[in-house]
């Protein structure tokens, strides 16, 4: 385990010596959050209260979702995709590691400094704005949004290390690695609330991983769900992982053969 600590302190290491692209990282979500803030604010100025978000808790929705985006990485497909391409592969193949362990631990470990400024940003923001922004007020939500933003970053990592796997038979997968991440933004709740879909559409969704990337977590974390309901979806959040994970070693294991064989 020592070692994939060590991947993650590189990853941080990396990162934190690029103080100017974390800081234009974090500039894009203040963006992405003001425009939002900007547009809701016009549109609640006809509506005081729009399927259950008044104005205080759509502020409080995108503001959470930057954050929880913070955390998601997609190192994992990225760095593989490179690996493949450049037969970088054989410097991991040949060492004691785990592949998947590496990259997991190395692309959480690129996102730490995100993460810490946006939490401290969101707080400090509460204690500023608190007409603007919500907390919830039984404080087990707190612990049991952290489990699950845990657990929904490693299905992200997950779904973007079987996109990186498709490079063994796709090349240049970059525009489908794009494409994808916008994709899981959608379907997941990133640019609105699920809330507003049509119920046949939010029908189809809840057979699908991507609510439990942002749209779920947020009704753990604003407390519209029962301690039942929370065990329940993290049961089913559980089993998409392991699934996934599943397909991620078959892939894994048959990109592998072809890779040998193209290296022959």
């Amino acid at each position: 385990m020592a070692k994939y600590w060590h991947y993650f302190k590189v990853g941080y290491l990396i990162l934190s010596s690029y103080r100017s692209t974390v800081f234009f990282g974090l500039l894009r979500h203040f963006v992405i959050v003001s425009m939002s803030i900007f547009l809701w604010g016009t549109i609640f100025r006809q509506k005081s209260m729009i399927d259950g978000f008044d104005f205080r808790l759509v502020v409080t929705y995108y503001i959470f979702v930057e954050i929880i985006d913070i955390f998601y990485t997609t190192t994992a497909a990225r760095v593989t995709s490179r690996d493949i391409n450049k037969g970088d592969l054989n410097n991991y193949l040949t060492k004691p590691i785990n592949y998947w362990a590496y990259l997991l631990f190395y692309g959480f470990g690129s996102m730490t400094n995100y993460v810490l400024l946006g939490i401290a940003a969101f707080i400090i923001g509460g204690l500023f704005f608190p007409n603007l922004i919500y907390f919830p007020t039984n404080y087990w939500l707190t612990p049991l949004t952290i489990l699950i933003i845990i657990v929904s970053a490693i299905l992200y990592n997950q779904i973007f290390y079987v996109v990186g796997l498709v490079t063994f038979w796709i090349s240049d997968n970059s525009q489908f690695r794009s494409g994808i991440k916008q994709l899981v933004g959608v379907l997941g709740g990133r640019w609105i609330p699920l809330t507003f879909f049509p119920s046949s559409i939010l029908t189809i969704l809840s057979f699908t991983p991507f609510p439990f990337l942002f749209n779920y977590i947020f009704k753990v974390f604003s407390g519209s769900l029962s301690f039942g309901e929370i065990g329940a979806l993290l049961t089913k959040e559980l089993i998409w992982l392991a699934g996934l994970m599943w397909l991620g070693n078959i892939l894994w294991k048959k990109g592998l053969k072809r890779y040998e064989a193209f290296g022959k």
